[in-house]
């Protein structure tokens, strides 16, 4: 929790320093005081002492650090997040600051696999079917297409159906063939700007069909995050809803 607030509030740490100002540090927001009616106070120093005496016997780190999740799910409850703030934090922790500590070695730059898509298209789908079932009448599923580990983009299909809801909402396509088709996409997608050093984009693509849209980025697992779905679930709304 510590990093994810200092990455997206400090000053320097992060941007051009290693160091924390006292400033950063004063910022630090505090859960107000509470009655505990929950008990995730009492749950969050139960497990600090518990750490406190597995760190003093010389446990192994291996040990401690399979305890994290539990002590990270107690710091969740404390500031009473919901579940995809949780998944925000987790995927900023685990791909959004890991690559900018690690650089080129950092687990964000390999290649999503289709259950990464999978991932992906799960919360893509969570977001709009709150949006179609108002009306009730239709939702999504998705079809994440299964092309060679070595290609430079992936690309996921989503798609309108009438409800009630079907047994398997996410559907993988196996796709081989398509691993020439998104190398001449992929050179289309990649510009080279112009600033006071080399600026490299690369641009995503929505393609939007009758009841259907295709989402077309690269094959880093960073572009493919749950939390990404949260967020392309949100552009691809407010396209649609600024169509209309």
């Amino acid at each position: 929790m510590l990093p994810y607030f200092f990455f997206l509030t400090a000053s320097e740490w992060g941007v051009e320093r290693d160091s924390l100002k006292e400033e950063d540090l004063l910022r630090l927001p505090m859960p107000p005081p509470l009655d505990d009616t929950n008990g995730s106070t009492k749950r969050l120093l139960d497990l600090d002492a518990r750490f406190a005496a597995l760190s003093r016997r010389g446990t192994k780190g291996t040990t401690l650090s399979s305890a994290l999740p539990e002590l990270n799910d107690a710091v969740y409850d404390l500031y009473g997040l919901d579940s995809r703030q949780r998944l925000l934090v987790e995927d900023m922790l685990d791909y959004t600051i890991d690559l900018q500590l690690r650089k080129e070695g950092s687990v964000a730059l390999r290649p999503a696999t289709v259950d990464d898509l999978g991932a992906y298209a799960t919360q893509f789908m969570a977001v709009v079917d709150e949006f179609l079932s108002v009306r009730n009448e239709s939702e999504l599923v998705a079809e994440p297409f299964d092309v060679p580990s070595q290609s430079r983009l992936r690309v996921v299909k989503f798609r309108t159906i009438a409800r009630p809801a079907q047994p398997l909402k996410v559907r993988p396509v196996a796709c081989e063939s398509l691993d020439r088709v998104l190398g001449q996409i992929a050179e289309v997608l990649l510009e080279q700007g112009q600033s006071a050093d080399p600026v490299y984009t690369r641009r995503h693509l929505r393609v939007y069909g009758h009841g259907e849209v295709y989402i077309v980025k690269p094959a880093q697992i960073r572009f493919w995050t749950r939390s990404a779905g949260l967020n392309d679930a949100d552009a691809v709304l407010a396209e649609h809803l600024g169509s209309r």
